[in-house]
């Protein structure tokens, strides 16, 4: 699973699913998986269950491609 730093990676993959990882638990979670809608100066903006989560850089851990079988 490819991990996703530079904004061009954001750009290649959006529409595709991937996982974010943080810091610190949010929302009871240490990470989450969704669609990749969004990247804006540094801050991941994805689509989980048909609702919106952004994710500020100082937020963000690792984001990761996912591949979905």
């Amino acid at each position: 699973e490819r991990e996703l730093k530079r904004p061009s990676d954001f750009e290649r993959f959006f529409g595709k699913t991937i996982e974010v990882r943080h810091y610190q638990p949010i929302e009871g979670a240490k990470s989450h998986v969704g669609k990749l809608i969004g990247y804006d100066n540094g801050a991941v903006i994805i689509e989980i269950d048909k609702k919106t989560a952004r994710y500020d850089k100082a937020q963000v851990a690792q984001v990761r491609l996912r591949t979905t079988i």
